[in-house]
């Protein structure tokens, strides 16, 4: 067969349709790249050969496999895994996206190294997030280990301590009814499940300084210590009752000394009623 007629794309320049001649009678085979027309040296007049239609439509569409590729690289980085998760979506052959890859790593298109380190570096300067959380990150994104734990380096220990800081400073607000360790106790716990270690919280916590006045320790407790009274007197009286309040206080992390305080306060309240506790 012979190449008959050779056509532009409207809307794409560097695309081309290709038709051939064959026994007196003339039809459409397909569009090519300006890569594929130029490395097949394609042009009007040139014979084919059935294998050599196939192998030029087949190196098309690697190219297009390509291509592909290169269009979803072109606003952000991507990693390995996730391009070949998107050309696999699209059906392509396995042989043709190993192709591209390859091709894409060897341009530096892909890159999972520089993927890794990049990504640490911004989640370290405009995140929260711990180092736990940010390798659960890359391993979900297909980055191996090795790569992993050699970006994670540069998120070290003074690092750490300063983003979690940055945290505890920015939501170490205490709530009207909580005491100041239950304060202390959900802030390093939301620490930990952003992926900070435990000593890395506590280390934290230490240098954000977050502390409670007494007043406002004291007006948490008799918040809390107003909900158990109501609570636990319709099932109890005198001893019993106080126990009730005490065990309460004391589990949502008040000071003994306070809390005997409060039922000294509440005792007094009650007799000025005329009443008991």
């Amino acid at each position: 067969m012979r190449i008959s007629k050779i056509t532009v794309q409207k809307k794409k320049k560097d695309r081309y349709h290709l038709f051939v001649e064959d026994e007196g009678t003339e039809q459409y085979i397909g569009s090519v790249g300006e890569e594929v027309l130029l490395k097949w040296n394609i042009h009007k007049g040139k014979m084919l050969s059935s294998t050599d239609l196939k192998r030029i439509l087949e190196e098309e569409e690697k190219a297009k496999v390509f291509q592909v590729a290169l269009t979803y690289l072109q606003y952000q980085m991507r990693t390995e895994q996730e391009v070949r998760n998107y050309l696999f979506k699209k059906e392509y052959e396995d042989t043709w996206i190993d192709e591209a890859i390859t091709k894409l790593k060897k341009l530096r298109y892909i890159d999972d190294v520089e993927y890794a380190r990049l990504f640490v570096s911004s989640r370290m300067r405009l995140s929260d997030k711990g180092p736990r959380f940010i390798r659960e990150e890359l391993k979900q994104k297909g980055i191996p280990e090795e790569i992993i734990e050699e970006a994670i380096l540069q998120y070290d220990e003074e690092e750490q301590v300063k983003v979690a800081s940055k945290f505890l400073r920015k939501k170490g607000k205490q709530k009207s009814n909580e005491s100041y360790q239950m304060m202390k106790n959900r802030l390093l716990a939301s620490l930990e499940r952003k992926g900070f270690s435990k000593s890395i919280a506590i280390k934290a916590w230490e240098q954000s300084k977050l502390f409670f006045t007494k007043d406002e320790e004291w007006s948490a407790l008799y918040k809390e210590g107003k909900k158990a009274l109501n609570k636990w007197q319709r099932k109890y009286d005198g001893f019993e009752l106080k126990q009730k309040i005490k065990q309460t206080l004391y589990r949502k992390g008040f000071q003994l000394e306070d809390i005997e305080r409060y039922i000294e306060q509440v005792e007094k309240e009650v007799e000025e009623n005329g009443e008991k506790i």
